[in-house]
């Protein structure tokens, strides 16, 4: 991913606690795919999980074309401050784009696999209510619910290594643009925002990369 870190102990550092992490999110999610599993065929649950499978990849196609076009040239970096604003859009295209997608889904996923009483309160009432009601990505979407209440619901019911995959105070900073360019570095209070982008980003791909599999493979599976 460019030249953001270009120390080898750094660069394997990142890559062990990447792997780690990756385990972690799949020891999460494995005990809900295999509830998916079990379903049957004709079950309603299963059948809302599918439809909503379906619109993550479409819009999945629709953020994967724009971040393309973010990342283009990317990888040829010089570090100026124009590549590392470049590496911002591209951390809020994927975190605000495909990544809050994957949040929504997640939350569905945990709306069918548990009934009402057996599903954790984790936040306002007026919030927990859209929350538990929800069937559809769309049924996400066009009610404000914060990113961080989602987060929470994920992290009450079973999925804490998941819910801490987004920084929210570090996202939040980015998206108001709580940042400062001194010369050619882009700093965030007193740390360099780079190391940050770079960390973040690849724990959102690689979270992305672990639930793409889990659908791929529902899909291989025939499951439905």
């Amino acid at each position: 991913m460019g030249k953001a870190g270009s120390n080898p102990d750094e660069i394997g550092k990142l890559v062990e606690a990447l792997s780690v992490f990756q385990r972690k999110v799949e020891d999460e999610l494995e005990p809900f795919i295999a509830l998916i599993r079990e379903m049957p065929k004709e079950s309603e649950n299963l059948k809302i999980f599918k439809q909503a499978c379906s619109d993550y990849w479409m819009k999945h196609k629709h953020h994967g074309r724009l971040s393309r076009y973010v990342t283009k040239d990317l990888l040829k970096t010089t570090g100026t401050r124009k590549d590392k604003l470049q590496w911002i859009l591209w951390y809020l295209c994927v975190l605000e784009g495909i990544e809050h997608t994957v949040v929504n889904l997640l939350v569905i996923l945990i709306n069918i696999c548990r009934t009402k009483s057996e599903i954790a309160n984790s936040g306002r009432y007026s919030h927990m209510k859209r929350i538990v009601k929800a069937r559809s990505l769309a049924d996400l979407e066009e009610k404000f619910i914060p990113l961080g209440v989602k987060l929470r619901f994920l992290g009450a019911n079973g999925l804490k290594e998941i819910a801490a995959v987004i920084d929210t105070e570090f996202r939040n900073d980015v998206a108001h643009f709580r940042f400062d360019v001194q010369d050619e570095e882009i700093v965030v209070g007193d740390k360099k925002i780079m190391p940050l982008i770079v960390e973040n980003i690849g724990k959102l791909v690689r979270l992305l990369a672990v639930v793409s599999e889990y659908l791929k493979k529902l899909a291989y599976e025939e499951v439905w």
